[in-house]
């Protein structure tokens, strides 16, 4: 029974036992508020259409404003619409040709869907369903309404033709003949993935990446903050924190080889320059590790672990890796702006689908990195000046 007291009386022996349960606790009490009811928020998620046709087309455009689940928007033209897409304000674009009233009459209408494949799997999967559904309402729709314009003229053309009864009955014949060989689907719908990659892993392995480099940080900031208490006596804190900063750097350079020799070993490929996703990858690392070290260096250890129980969900749910930022509470949206795990996410993501800028994204990762290096800077120089005046007191 010693034994048994000697280990809840040892505190890391209690913490280990106590944080797996508060780890359920808090990741439950951020993710599903976030995920509960999303199914509401489809409004925020935006589709763009566009209509080339000026009869059908714009009746089927109005349709499709005042049916659709999303906002929708009506760019100019298609180039407008996919780059707008590209750069993250759509999330599908829907195409109506020039010609579609024309081809609709002989029954070969199409409407093109084009589904950014450069975006979280979930907004994906609701594009590809949206655009099903939208080609199977138009199908039925179109059905009718060429059904019923048979119907039309055919009453027309008896009333008109003076014929008796019973001549009807052979027009009857003839009008079931042709409601026969309408075509059930007359409009064909074309989805065209936008910015696709083969291969599942590439919808996993930027999430894989991102749990890599947060636990790698979180594990290299505890056995850092250690060893600086321990060369405290030793060199001077800037000293330290200097010649840290200068291995953080190079770290960061080196470890994100491992990434693409991995990649490169299981036959995985960038549609990026590979120079583009090593600086991407060094700078999600180093920013990521810089905001931990941040936390180490004003609060400790204990800082660490808090810090990392708390934003390790809160920057996986706001990333967009996960689920859609558009249909997260705007509390997620609003939080997930000054985190560099959102923008570590949509660069890493555009490194394997299509050939995406992320100069944006690589800006404001270096932005963040050098905001949290100033602050840890400006922690130690607090640090050592409170040891001077304590040093001076005594």
């Amino acid at each position: 029974m010693s034994i048994i007291k000697a280990l809840f009386k040892n505190k890391l022996f209690l913490a280990g036992l106590l944080i797996p349960v508060i780890w359920q606790l808090l990741y439950f009490s951020i993710v599903i508020p976030a995920m509960n009811d999303a199914e509401t928020r489809t409004g925020n998620m935006t589709v763009s259409i566009v209509n080339q046709d000026p009869l059908m087309g714009k009746q089927i455009a109005a349709q499709l404003n005042q049916a659709l689940p999303f906002t929708t928007k009506q760019p100019a033209n298609l180039d407008a619409a996919l780059e707008a897409m590209n750069d993250g304000e759509a999330s599908m674009v829907i195409a109506i040709p020039s010609d579609f009233t024309d081809r609709f009459q002989q029954g070969e209408a199409g409407i093109s869907y084009y589904i950014n494949q450069a975006a979280p799997n979930t907004t994906k999967q609701l594009m590809e369903t949206a655009a099903i559904n939208i080609d199977r309402l138009l199908n039925e729709n179109a059905f009718y309404t060429m059904r019923d314009a048979i119907l039309e003229n055919a009453a027309d053309f008896i009333g008109q033709s003076g014929l008796p009864p019973q001549a009807i009955a052979p027009i009857g014949s003839a009008m079931e003949q042709a409601l026969g060989s309408l075509k059930g689907f007359p409009v064909a719908a074309d989805i065209r993935k936008v910015n696709d990659a083969e291969g599942f892993i590439k919808t996993s392995f930027p999430l894989f990446i991102f749990l890599t480099f947060f636990v790698g940080s979180v594990f290299m900031t505890i056995a850092r903050t250690v060893a600086a208490e321990r060369l405290a006596d030793c060199f001077s804190r800037s000293r330290i924190f200097g010649v840290s900063l200068g291995i953080d750097i190079v770290y960061s350079l080196v470890v994100s080889w491992i990434v693409i020799a991995f990649a490169a070993g299981f036959g995985i490929d960038f549609s990026q320059e590979l120079v583009t996703v090593w600086l991407l990858l060094a700078a999600g690392f180093f920013t990521v590790l810089s905001l931990f070290q941040m936390f180490g260096n004003w609060l400790g250890r204990i800082g660490t672990g808090l810090a990392a129980l708390v934003l390790f969900p809160i920057q996986l749910i706001s990333s967009g890796m996960m689920f859609p930022r558009e249909l997260l509470p705007s509390f997620y949206n609003a939080v997930g702006d000054y985190l560099p795990a959102t923008y570590f996410s949509t660069g890493i993501t555009r490194i394997f689908y299509g050939d995406l800028s992320i100069s944006d994204e690589l800006g404001v990762m270096l932005i963040m990195a050098s905001i949290f290096v100033l602050v840890t800077a400006l922690a130690l120089l607090k640090k050592s000046k409170n040891k001077a005046e304590a040093t001076i007191a005594d």
